[in-house]
């Protein structure tokens, strides 16, 4: 099923998997079970993490967090381009609510620390059951200290019981445990690595 989706998002029947390390990273996020870290080098399909459960599961909210201005707009662009459904959230619009009827909600990290995402949040879960929280370039919450204090805090971003998914292309061996305990992530987390250079 996942595999069919993958096709019909990419426009191309005969798609696969990038990787084997990308289908279980799929296969993780599909089965909800436990948060996971896919740290998949550039090209390795992370973005699809979070594209396929919205595709596949329209009753559910998926919440994509993104740490920087330009994540979002090559975001808006690349969803956009496959014509996938999405809003993003901005306390200025629609009275600072969100929409029922679009599931995959793009989220800056900064505006995802305010009262009033998290009001935002509490409002569509009770129409729409968001089950998934996606941070893409999680590694740069190792750097908040010099780089932004939006992000030291960023383990109270799963206001819900959510499954928290991971993106990175550059967590080194020895950074994975101080992201882990950034997130506060549970010793059971899954962990998907792909060698990178």
């Amino acid at each position: 099923m996942a595999l069919e989706t993958l096709g019909k998002v990419l426009l191309d029947p005969k798609a696969t998997w990038t990787t084997k390390k990308q289908q279980q990273a799929m296969l993780a996020v599909l089965k909800r079970e436990q948060d996971m870290m896919a740290m998949l080098k550039t090209g390795g399909g992370k973005s699809m993490l979070a594209i396929i459960p919205a595709v596949m599961m329209k009753k559910e909210g998926i919440i994509l967090t993104l740490p920087l201005k330009s994540l979002m707009t090559d975001w808006e662009r690349k969803l956009t381009e496959m014509k996938i459904p999405f809003q993003v959230y901005h306390p200025n619009s629609n009275g600072g609510r969100l929409r029922s009827d679009i599931n995959l909600i793009l989220v800056s990290a900064d505006r995802a620390t305010h009262a009033g995402w998290r009001q935002a949040l509490a409002t569509i879960n009770q129409v729409l059951p968001v089950t998934r929280l996606v941070f893409d370039e999680a590694h740069l919450v190792l750097l908040s200290e010099d780089f932004r204090k939006s992000l030291t805090n960023i383990s109270e971003l799963r206001q819900l019981p959510m499954q928290l998914i991971l993106l990175s292309g550059t967590v080194p061996p020895q950074s994975v445990m101080a992201l882990k305990s950034a997130f506060r992530l549970t010793s059971d987390t899954i962990q998907v690595r792909q060698s990178s250079n």
